[in-house]
């Protein structure tokens, strides 16, 4: 009877273990089913900000184009107009002083000539813009992973001390 109270209270033990065994490894099995998630949601999330990201870089390069085709048929209707100015004003002042009168000094004012941008420089501005438009991008994901991280370290310490009560 001994012997049989024994190997009751053995086979219990045993069959307690064994329980912990398996629903400990079914945890381990939950969470790294989970990380795996969590890393191709982040995966598929940065393939669509990229796309995003991409989509609007072009059309921000296109509303710059057009920007710029604008203000170039501004500056050709200007030229076109100084130059009938500087016809008419030649052909009434013929002075040397007259000649010596620039067409963009008629049209612009002495702030606009100085802003006038070669191709470099407007190939410049929109390569800083971007770095800058990508630096950003990169610190929002930055933070979210971290927050992510930050809270599942969070929720693996309430589950030990949950265990541990």
């Amino acid at each position: 009877e001994k012997q049989e109270e024994e190997r009751m209270r053995r086979l219990k033990q045993e069959n307690a273990a064994a329980t912990i065994i398996q629903s400990s490894f079914r945890g381990y099995q939950h969470f790294v089913r989970y990380l795996m998630e969590q890393y191709f949601v982040m995966k598929i999330q940065t393939y669509v900000r990229g796309y995003q990201a991409r989509c609007r870089l072009k059309r921000l390069e296109r509303e710059n184009r057009d920007k710029m085709i604008k203000k170039s048929q501004r500056l050709s209707d200007a030229m076109t107009r100084v130059s009938r100015f500087s016809s008419v004003f030649m052909k009434k002042n013929s002075t040397p002083a007259a000649r010596d009168v620039s067409f963009s000094s008629l049209y612009f004012s002495s702030n606009q000539k100085n802003h006038i941008l070669t191709k470099r420089e407007l190939q410049e501005r929109r390569e800083k813009k971007a770095a800058l438009v990508i630096e950003r991008f990169f610190i929002k994901i930055r933070a979210e992973i971290e927050l992510e991280i930050a809270r599942l370290e969070q929720k693996e310490r309430e589950k030990l001390m949950s265990k541990r009560k």
